[in-house]
């Protein structure tokens, strides 16, 4: 039977993977690349337990990579056998109090968010009229506070403004009325606005807007702040779905809040593998339970044909898919939600 000191083994016979000492070894950082240099004589990302012990952590010196050695993390390094699977995952469960051993805060510096502070929002006319639009939307009596700290932005020049953030030129047309009319959710990475339209007329319902002219819109994630979900609980729930209204609808009335062990997430219509993974990759190691909070137009064979069963599910400690009786989503009030499970088969 496999243990830890096999896949340390197996981590060492990867390209430039060598021995630092007894308890420690170098691999070439699967997160970053290293910044993919071919010419690279030797590998930077240390791999080892924490003070001897479990949970096995990596850390990047190139990068500042750093976290739970997952799976994942093997394979991202070609290493697929399921002996050196079950031997990672039972040493890293080991750990019983191996939190305070190491900072649930897993930081990928490759994926490390951008400093963006959100200022306090201003009480004018026009922000009045969104703070209203939010109420009525999801029938919570919300505050400019409370929105502020869900990471909602009332206006996209007020925070370019207090980040000396340049605007995108991609909308310089349309700049002015983004500010104007739509109401934002600022991204788990900071590098994405969200821009919903408040007012009733034809303009676009929904824009993405990338804050550092970014191009690749594939793996922007609305995470709501202010819940904790500890790496090495038994049980967390990752709550997820397609729209940043669907997350605050689902946290206020179907889970009532709850901050436990839970996290709520909007995939911005960008799918749910990438979404789902990048909370795997942050070091979840069987202990998650994925909760799809799906729109009633997308059916359990849209999940089968996404390959949710296929590349999730051995990941994680479960998958339920729920949809809602009453409407065709969970950015509504609490009146407007029933919500079932629908199982895969």
């Amino acid at each position: 039977m496999a243990d830890i000191n096999d896949v340390m083994e197996a981590m060492m016979q990867t390209p430039l993977g060598r021995r630092i000492n007894e308890r420690q070894i170098s691999v070439l950082c699967p997160v970053c690349g290293e910044n993919y240099k071919p010419d690279r004589r030797h590998s930077h990302c240390y791999v080892g337990p924490i003070q001897g012990h479990p949970p096995l952590v990596y850390h990047c010196w190139i990068n500042e990579c750093s976290g739970v050695v997952t799976p994942t993390f093997l394979h991202d390094l070609g290493i697929y056998d399921s002996d050196l699977d079950n031997a990672l995952n039972g040493y890293n469960r080991s750990s019983g109090n191996g939190i305070n051993y190491i900072n649930t805060k897993i930081k990928r510096s490759n994926n490390k968010p951008y400093d963006v502070k959100i200022p306090n929002v201003r009480d004018t006319q026009n922000n009045q009229y969104k703070l209203y639009y939010m109420k009525q939307r999801l029938g919570v009596n919300f505050s400019y506070d409370n929105l502020k700290g869900l990471k909602v932005i009332f206006s996209l020049n007020d925070l370019l403004k207090y980040n000396n953030i340049p605007p995108n030129k991609k909308y310089a047309k349309f700049q002015k009325l983004l500010d104007h009319d739509y109401i934002g959710f600022l991204s788990t990475m900071n590098d994405w606005v969200i821009l919903r339209n408040t007012k009733p007329n034809n303009n676009m319902r929904y824009v993405k807007y990338g804050l550092f002219n970014q191009i690749d819109t594939s793996n922007i994630v609305y995470t709501l702040p202010g819940t904790q979900a500890d790496l090495f609980s038994d049980y967390v729930e990752l709550n997820i779905c397609e729209g940043t209204f669907d997350a605050l609808g689902v946290f206020c009335h179907v889970k009532k809040y709850n901050r436990s062990n839970a996290i709520y997430a909007a995939c911005c219509g960008s799918g749910y593998i990438n979404p789902i993974r990048y909370f795997i990759k942050l070091g979840f190691i069987g202990n998650l339970h994925v909760n799809i909070f799906s729109d009633k137009d997308k059916d359990i064979d849209f999940y089968k044909d996404q390959g949710i069963y296929d590349k999730i599910e051995p990941w994680v400690e479960g998958i339920d898919i729920y949809y809602n009786e009453r409407g065709k989503d969970y950015g509504v009030p609490r009146s407007e939600i029933s919500v079932v499970c629908s199982n895969k088969a």
